[in-house]
């Protein structure tokens, strides 16, 4: 039980990092012209 709670908590911490990062490339890429990273791209029908 405790793997469980601690692996739950990185996946957590692993989403925010990867939120924070496709948020940080959108606000550059509004002010400069950045390469296009397709992981960071939303795909057809994401939002």
């Amino acid at each position: 039980m405790a793997y469980e709670k601690i692996r739950s908590e990185r996946e957590k911490q692993i989403k925010k990092v990867m939120n924070n990062t496709i948020g940080m490339y959108g606000d550059l890429s509004g002010l400069v012209t950045l390469p296009q990273i397709k992981r960071l791209e939303l795909g057809e029908g994401e939002d």
